[in-house]
């Protein structure tokens, strides 16, 4: 017993003849507030590193923690965070880098500063530099 062979022509055209159209959907506008997070005051910028970029030696790049205190909306229901954040200045790059940011309430600042002098004065009497 022979097997026909298949007509390849045949099977691409009814492909074709059966494509589906579709619609395409009509673009919404955003009815949404947008979600706004701004400063109280300028934020204090701390120089953590400043290194030579790889790509050209001659130009630095320089990295900050950024502390700023933010408040959704600048309601005053809504409570103040304090947003640390990384911070960029380059010539390739400028700006927040991704998910390096921290935020906290604003009533938690001082726990956490007292947390930081403990882990430095336990620095201090390991001698670590």
């Amino acid at each position: 017993m022979k097997l026909k062979p298949i007509k390849r022509i045949q099977m691409s055209s009814q492909k074709q003849e059966q494509k589906p159209t579709t619609q395409k959907r009509k673009k919404q506008e955003n009815t949404l507030p947008p979600d706004v997070y701004r400063p109280m005051f300028e934020p204090k910028r701390l120089l953590v590193r400043e290194t030579p970029s790889s790509k050209d030696h001659t130009k630095m790049v320089r990295q900050y923690l950024e502390l700023s205190v933010k408040r959704y909306n600048d309601d005053e229901e809504n409570q103040p965070m304090v947003y640390i954040q990384m911070y960029q200045e380059s010539d390739f790059y400028t700006g927040y880098l991704k998910g390096k940011t921290v935020y906290l309430p604003l009533e938690m600042l001082y726990d956490l500063i007292d947390d930081l002098t403990e882990l430095s004065d336990e620095c201090d009497r390991r001698h670590i530099q």
